[in-house]
């Protein structure tokens, strides 16, 4: 179940990524240096969602699997 979701929510942030990587090359071009920095993190931020996402999910798996050794 937490794969699952784990897909899902990755699928669900990648179109807003794709939206924030859209603006920040159009903030680089217009050199709106600030812009540029928010935007970037907020790519950062959603990027360290999935990423925590995935780590949880392992650290899930690898707990579940050593209680079932037990």
């Amino acid at each position: 179940m937490l794969k699952w979701t784990l897909n899902l929510s990755a699928f669900v942030l990648a179109l807003p990524m794709l939206y924030i990587f859209g603006c920040g090359l159009y903030t680089l071009y217009c050199r709106e240096w600030l812009q540029f920095l928010i935007l970037l993190v907020a790519e950062f931020g959603c990027f360290l969602l999935i990423t925590a996402g995935t780590v949880i999910v392992e650290a899930v798996e690898w707990f579940s699997g050593w209680i079932a050794e037990l």
